[in-house]
């Protein structure tokens, strides 16, 4: 009951509430909350939703992204492995 919360800090003071001294109750809630939800890449111009790696059902090619080797001006920038998605826009 009462007002809804404003804020996400409002949010999960209430969650924090709600779920009395149990941090397992209390992150259930925050999955579970409409503001942590998934929200898939989509187009701004028309929202066209474009899949990724995240939507069940489609491969990387379908997706449009593999990996591949570092260019040598990326290579500063990696840690260890492979550079994953596109190096351009793709819409």
């Amino acid at each position: 009951g009462g007002l809804s919360p404003t804020t996400w800090r409002d949010c999960l003071s209430r969650l924090k509430t709600l779920s009395g001294d149990s941090r397992e109750q209390l992150w259930s809630y925050v999955i579970a909350h409409p503001m942590t939800e998934y929200v898939p890449n989509q187009c701004q111009r028309c929202g066209h939703i474009v899949p990724d790696e995240t939507t069940p059902g489609y491969t990387d090619a379908e997706v449009g992204i593999s990996e591949v080797p570092p260019t040598a001006s990326e290579r500063p920038f990696v840690r260890d492995g492979y550079y994953r998605g596109a190096r351009s826009a793709v819409a």
